[in-house]
């Protein structure tokens, strides 16, 4: 029984391991996408500074992209905002989804003056350093988890948890939406971590005691 048990938590640990190792994967692409992003948008900035142009080699890749990078900015990308001419007042205002119309209207002399342009350049380049180092940081932290063999062990148990859910995304029932939003509830995240304790004392204690031994322990406490 002790060999099943070995087996299992290093098969748990293996699987919490993979998952994250994917995670760190997806984190480093979004990180490259942002980067990349961010380079683009200075060098149209700059050139319709100096050209006065709306048009330039970046224009079509980073409004194609303006959905995408702000759904990945999420919060980083929203402000408080206001414009005196038009006189548009926001508290959840979102940067990217505007900035192209704004400039639109900024060249044709209908909305913002020189130095409120600036400011709003600055503050999307601001929104996309911010998210860079958010992401930075949180592939950091997941290098320094993937060598933690209890965090991989309750990522192998999250993820076991969250099979059902997926499941029923899989096949259709859930959409995308909903299937996040159930893996990201508290209710998830506590039953995980309650499955995660009850699993490694369990593992633990059956590994020193044997299987035997630790169900009369059980059978004691509970009688």
């Amino acid at each position: 029984m002790r060999i099943i048990v070995v087996c299992i938590v290093l098969g748990l640990i293996i699987v919490g391991a993979l998952r994250k190792i994917f995670c760190l994967k997806q984190l480093d692409k979004r990180l490259n996408y942002t980067i990349e992003y961010r380079e683009h948008f200075i060098q149209y900035c700059n050139a319709v500074v100096k050209t006065g142009k709306l048009d330039s080699n970046y224009y079509l890749e980073l409004t194609r992209d303006i959905n995408k990078i702000q759904l990945e900015l999420g919060n980083d990308g929203i402000v408080s905002y206001y414009n005196p001419m038009s006189g548009i007042k926001s508290d959840r205002y979102p940067m990217f989804l505007n900035f192209f119309t704004e400039l639109r209207f900024y060249m044709k002399g209908w909305g913002l003056f020189n130095n409120e342009i600036n400011m709003l350049i600055s503050s999307c380049d601001e929104a996309l350093l911010k998210h860079i180092g958010v992401i930075e940081e949180a592939i950091g932290i997941g290098k320094k988890r993937i060598i933690n063999p209890i965090y991989c062990f309750s990522n192998g148990i999250g993820y076991i948890i969250s099979l059902p859910v997926k499941m029923l995304e899989w096949c259709g029932i859930l959409n995308n939406t909903v299937s996040n939003k159930v893996l990201d509830s508290r209710f998830h995240f506590v039953v995980e971590k309650l499955f995660t304790i009850i699993g490694l004392v369990a593992s633990v204690m059956t590994i020193i005691m044997g299987w035997d031994q630790f169900v009369n322990l059980i059978k004691t406490i509970i009688n």
